[in-house]
């Protein structure tokens, strides 16, 4: 009887054990297809089927990116998401190139987001090559045009914001759809769904805009 119990008591260990993963993780680069000055991000989605709370901060921050096989340690950059998930529930957003200690350079590689026993399908992405912002607008609204091709409905608004960090000046008639400004004489409008609680980080509504236009000041 107690070796049957001591066994019991090890497949009990081991069940709450596996219920503490991730059951889930979704791992993609997004960002423009063509050579630009908005760099391309990992997009990730950790999905906790368990039914025991996941420490989402040291999963993130003890990750590593298998690129071509070799792996990059986090860069012990801040992370800015919800410190753990509830059971059943689930986190999106967006790390960018610099979280890790070594990005991809132009061209196609191989990448695999690993965190402990949590592994992401591998991928094979191509990425474009780095140039600067354009000097002219007629430039500058070709990058911006490029890069809203990557901003999709149900994008975390925190991955449009790593790319879109000045907001334009002026009166915002309405704060689900505000505008972005990239100098010289460009906006971007993006629309959001609302803010609620348990939506904290609302996702892209529909699709975004780019345009010429003066800066707008306060």
């Amino acid at each position: 009887m107690g070796r049957w119990r001591a066994i019991a008591g090890l497949l009990l260990v081991a069940a709450l054990a596996a219920s503490a993963c991730a059951d889930e993780i979704i791992f993609q680069v997004i960002g423009p297809r063509h050579p630009s000055s908005f760099a391309p991000q990992y997009r990730v989605k950790v999905v906790n089927e368990a039914f025991l709370s996941l420490n989402l901060l040291e999963k993130i921050t003890r990750s590593e990116l298998l690129i071509d096989g070799r792996p990059a340690l986090w860069a012990g950059r801040p992370f800015t998401g919800p410190a753990g998930l509830a059971p059943q529930a689930g986190w999106e957003g967006c790390l960018e190139l610099a979280d890790y200690r070594a990005a991809p350079t132009a061209g196609k590689h191989r990448l695999q987001w690993v965190s402990g026993p949590l592994r992401s399908k591998e991928i094979t992405v191509r990425f474009p090559a780095a140039e600067p912002p354009a000097a002219g607008a007629a430039g500058r609204l070709r990058q911006a045009k490029d890069l809203i091709a990557a901003i999709e409905p149900g994008l975390p608004r925190s991955c449009v914001e790593n790319w879109l960090t000045q907001r334009d000046g002026g009166i915002q008639e309405d704060p689900k759809v505000p505008r972005y400004y990239l100098e010289p004489g460009v906006k971007v409008q993006v629309p959001y769904a609302a803010v609620t609680a348990e939506r904290p980080d609302p996702p892209v509504s529909g699709p975004a805009r780019a345009y010429r236009e003066a800066r707008l000041l306060d």
